[in-house]
């Protein structure tokens, strides 16, 4: 993705996960089978059954598709209101307004 940043926020890493696995094709479905399956074999002493392995990849796909990208964008709109952004969005969309203004008068 070419993201030029120090500090990844959690929606951006949210983000990343979800274009990873829409990108992946059907190796990322495979390698969550198989991690699941090992943390069971080694917490519980067997695997995963048929139906738990079918309802992860299924779960994999509801984070990956639509549904995933609405609660990551609802996610992220609930930080942007958060008390810092409150003054920092009207300030910028201000300094924006002068910016285009005094072009506006130069020109």
């Amino acid at each position: 993705m070419n993201i030029k940043t120090q500090t990844p926020t959690k929606q951006g890493m949210t983000i990343a996960l979800q274009m990873a696995i829409r990108n992946g094709g059907f190796a990322p479905y495979k390698m969550a089978v198989i991690v699941a399956n090992a943390v069971a074999q080694t917490l519980l002493g067997r695997g995963l059954s048929l139906a738990l392995n079918a309802g992860l990849t299924k779960y994999i796909s509801v984070f990956a598709g639509p549904i995933g990208w609405l609660v990551t964008v609802l996610w992220t709109l609930v930080d942007v209101a958060g008390p810092a952004y409150r003054v920092t969005i009207p300030s910028v969309i201000q300094i924006i307004y002068m910016r285009r203004r005094s072009q506006m008068l130069l020109e």
